[in-house]
């Protein structure tokens, strides 16, 4: 599992990063596109910490609208422990007042 994010050495493994926080343009709708589902194996859980972080980090203090695109096919399963995670995951969602 190819792993690139700030929060690697914290455990967050699996999640790929392929660039910093920027506007949507032609070449990363084209890496996108060009994604298959075998390509990365992650954690959603882990996924969506790793973004709030980096919106955290990178924002903060501005007046922005914050949005996080989640891709995913959908086959994961959550454990008692995960749900947990989702209710924090969903708390920090609506403090850095980030849309889904």
């Amino acid at each position: 599992r190819e792993t690139l994010n700030d929060l690697q050495a914290d455990g967050y493994q699996g999640v790929f990063v392929p660039r910093d926080l920027c506007p949507t343009d032609a070449q990363l709708l084209r890496y996108v596109n060009d994604l298959s589902v075998a390509d990365r194996t992650a954690d959603c859980l882990d996924a969506m910490i790793v973004a709030l972080d980096m919106l955290h980090k990178r924002t903060a203090g501005q007046k922005i609208h914050r949005r996080v695109f989640l891709l995913t096919d959908g086959a994961f399963g959550l454990t008692e422990d995960d749900l947990t995670c989702l209710d924090e995951v969903g708390r920090q969602v609506a403090t850095l007042d980030v849309t889904m």
